[in-house]
């Protein structure tokens, strides 16, 4: 039977990787958006090789840049081109000029590639086999469990998404959105990384949990030792240096790319993964965070204006029924200066207090 990927024409595959740069690289306007819907939704085939292409993506999450500041290279595509081709092509031009250059210098590596294997009669060494990609996904309110290849085992919270990169040597999960708590089975010889924005986990066996929501990654230890990093901010930018801090049952950290990586604190066992049951406990949180977890579970979205969405001072201890976010919201005024606008029914807009 022929594989699903054989059915794809190339100019298909080719289109959907090259949206899938612009879109990764955050390139792309409001006309560019339009436009790549109508593609998409213009034959079934193009849905399909996207996904694909998104998939694909978390391969080069393999590479070894570990002492790299990932805002230096806005995507993993981006940063493998990066290796092999000239930065002219990535700076001063167009998105669609860079994209243009960087196919065809590829082009040009593939016939350069390929002219010295017919000359000297070898192929590339091939060290191992490619990593083993999967992409999963929730949908709202939805919980999800995940058993790896290697017996790890994760529970993906509501409206959440990961992307699975399995080798050899070493296992990478990249928490896209929501929250996700990870049973890691224990193997030194193949480390495991969790990676959310540009926060990572290295462990090598423990149950941890880890949320990505409103800018802010929170990291909670329940069951053995991790290390935790991320770039040092330096001048409200994210520097090359990275920070690194170990974490040991019952104790938590966030990260922000506005902060770097917070102090270690201590929480309450009986709230570890509290969402898995429903239950959203909040201690010192932002209200951005507060209205991301809420978005993973109202069937309305909810919109944050203006400066509330940036303003880091608003914080609060609170916990409630995430089937409940009616309550939450009618909460939030005596929390925050903020007052909850329903008037259009497609959407709930959080506004600054008009006193």
């Amino acid at each position: 039977m022929a594989r699903t990927d054989d059915l794809l024409p190339e100019h298909i595959r080719m289109t959907a990787m090259e949206w899938r740069i612009l879109i990764n690289n955050e390139v792309v306007d409001e006309a560019d958006r339009i436009a790549f819907e109508e593609w998409r939704k213009a034959d079934p085939r193009h849905a399909d090789a996207y996904d694909r292409a998104v998939t694909l993506w978390s391969a080069y999450g393999t590479l070894k840049k570990r002492e790299m500041n990932p805002k230096l290279f806005r995507g993993r595509f981006r940063y493998w081109l990066r290796s092999w081709l000239p930065a002219p092509l990535f700076e001063g031009s167009s998105p669609r000029a860079r994209l243009a250059g960087a196919a065809g210098a590829l082009a040009v590596l593939g016939i350069a590639t390929f002219s010295a294997m017919q000359l000297f009669g070898t192929a590339p060494a091939i060290e191992e086999p490619a990593p083993v990609l999967t992409a999963y996904k929730t949908e709202t309110g939805e919980l999800r469990d995940v058993t790896l290849t290697d017996r790890s085992s994760i529970t993906l919270g509501p409206g959440s998404e990961i992307q699975v990169a399995m080798t050899s040597e070493e296992r990478r999960v990249e928490l896209i959105r929501g929250a996700a708590v990870f049973n890691v089975s224990s193997n030194p010889d193949r480390p495991f990384y969790v990676e959310a924005q540009d926060f990572s986990v290295r462990v090598l066996g423990t149950v941890f949990d880890v949320r990505n929501n409103g800018g802010i990654v929170r990291l909670s230890v329940s069951e053995g030792l991790v290390e935790a990093s991320h770039p040092i901010i330096i001048n409200d930018e994210l520097s090359t240096m990275v920070s690194r801090k170990q974490l040991g049952e019952g104790q938590s950290i966030t990260a922000s790319a506005s902060r770097g990586l917070s102090r270690v604190t201590d929480f309450d066992s009986g709230a570890f993964a509290s969402w898995r049951d429903s239950r959203l406990k909040y201690e010192d949180a932002p209200l951005s965070e507060l209205v991301a977890d809420a978005n993973r579970y109202s069937k309305i979205p909810i919109t944050l204006e203006g400066s509330l969405e940036r303003d880091a001072s608003l914080k609060a201890t609170f916990s409630y029924d995430a089937g409940n976010t009616d309550k939450m919201l009618s909460a939030l005024p005596a929390l925050f200066p903020v007052e909850i606008d329903r008037s259009s029914g497609a959407e709930i807009i959080i506004r600054n207090a008009a006193d």
